[in-house]
């Protein structure tokens, strides 16, 4: 849940909040979810402040999916890889 006042548009009844990672700036929440990190290689400036300001969003839980070529630091920086299929996520 997001962690602040409802003033600014969110409410803490609403489950999950889908943003970009420049709109997180100041949020907090539980937990974080990242997809398409590869598109980080091509944003212009300041994309080591862009994945430290999204990935300290997140209190207890990140995680970050890619389908393509990613940052060697953004990489080297996660304690665990992990590859996924989609059926992993959507059995059937």
């Amino acid at each position: 849940n997001y962690l602040a006042n409802s003033k600014d548009g969110f409410s803490d009844d609403r489950v999950i909040h889908v943003m970009t990672m420049h709109s997180a700036k100041v949020l907090e929440f539980r937990a974080v979810h990242v997809f398409g990190a590869e598109e980080m290689r091509h944003h212009p400036f300041n994309r080591t402040k862009l994945a430290y300001t999204t990935v300290t969003r997140a209190k207890t839980a990140l995680n970050v999916y890619w389908t393509g070529p990613m940052r060697a630091a953004i990489e080297a920086a996660f304690a665990e890889l992990k590859h996924i299929e989609l059926d992993d996520i959507f059995p059937g």
